[in-house]
């Protein structure tokens, strides 16, 4: 007879514990959510620089500029049965395969921006009434610029205060800010060259959370690779106000390839627009644990 050890005894007395293993599964690809899109619309309407925005009453505001003439589309109920064909044109005042841009503010104040005819002045029309028409137009450069302007980026911070981006030649970077969609932009203008990251520009976007974020699709400066690049423009909160934050690569590809970037977008994920709720799924945990009941391993899933 082995006599036990009175820890071991102890032990054998004590309630039982049985170990349970818990797995965490989310939607998502190196930490970034994955989307279920669901295609809504396929239209006829030609490939061309294109942007889009959600206004403060929620309707989806897209434009586009079809060969120098600038279409307009709002959809005030954005869903799979609403009409999406239906566009409205705003003339021939764009230079055909320029950039176009869109923003909105939380006032209801839409502001278009675009290349204008002859690609060497940054035009805007504004809408005060969440798109629904279009009316304040204006060039923010009132004088030609001094190397051809091809693409631009437009987006609306917090104090419903627009910021415009856009290209002068092969690598300068020009802004100019307003107050509201309809008001009068600064007078002096802002450059920064990136003849050191880019040698071309093949389209820009920009958006606003806490501070701005721009993204452009060009060439790099001396290996003369596609790229995606982006920046982080200061508003006070990651940045200093004012200040533009180091280049950093989103995308690359060798100069010998047949891949192209441009034309590129950039827009937040806004739970309430566009985005089905099944779509932005919180994470699913998924315990496995044993019924002390009937000491069987089940599963359950809490959300």
């Amino acid at each position: 007879m082995i006599t036990l050890a009175a820890s071991l005894s102890a032990m054998l007395k004590s309630n039982h514990r049985i170990p349970a293993i818990s797995l965490e599964a989310t939607q998502s690809r190196n930490e970034l959510p994955i989307m279920s899109w669901s295609r809504w619309y396929t239209g006829s309407e030609t490939d061309s620089p294109h942007a889009a925005c959600v206004s403060a009453d929620g309707s989806l505001i897209r434009v586009r500029n079809e060969s120098g003439t600038i279409q307009v589309s709002r959809v005030t109920t954005p869903s799979s049965g609403d009409t999406w064909n239906s566009w409205t044109s705003l003339g021939a005042i764009a230079a055909a395969g320029g950039g176009v841009a869109v923003a909105a503010d939380n006032a209801g104040n839409v502001c278009i921006v675009f290349v204008k005819t002859g690609g060497l002045r940054i035009t805007f029309r504004s809408s005060s009434n969440n798109g629904a028409s279009f009316g304040g137009s204006g060039d923010i450069t009132t004088s030609n610029e001094s190397a051809a302007v091809s693409w631009c980026a437009i987006a609306c911070n917090s104090s419903n205060t627009f910021m415009v981006w856009w290209n002068r030649g092969n690598t300068d970077l020009r802004r100019v800010t307003t107050a509201a969609a309809a008001g009068s932009w600064a007078v002096a203008f802002t450059t920064a060259s990136l003849s050191a990251t880019i040698a071309s520009f093949a389209g820009m976007a920009a958006d606003f959370g806490t501070d701005y974020e721009l993204v452009i699709a060009g060439t790099k400066a001396t290996s003369n690779d596609l790229c995606v690049i982006a920046a982080t423009f200061g508003f006070g909160n990651k940045l200093a106000a004012g200040t533009l934050g180091t280049w950093r690569d989103l995308q690359t590809a060798d100069a010998s390839s047949t891949i192209t970037f441009h034309r590129c977008h950039l827009r937040r994920c806004r739970p309430r627009h566009l985005v089905r709720k099944g779509d932005r799924r919180r994470p699913v945990h998924t315990q496995l644990f044993r019924d002390r009941r009937t000491r069987r391993r089940r599963e359950r899933l809490v959300h």
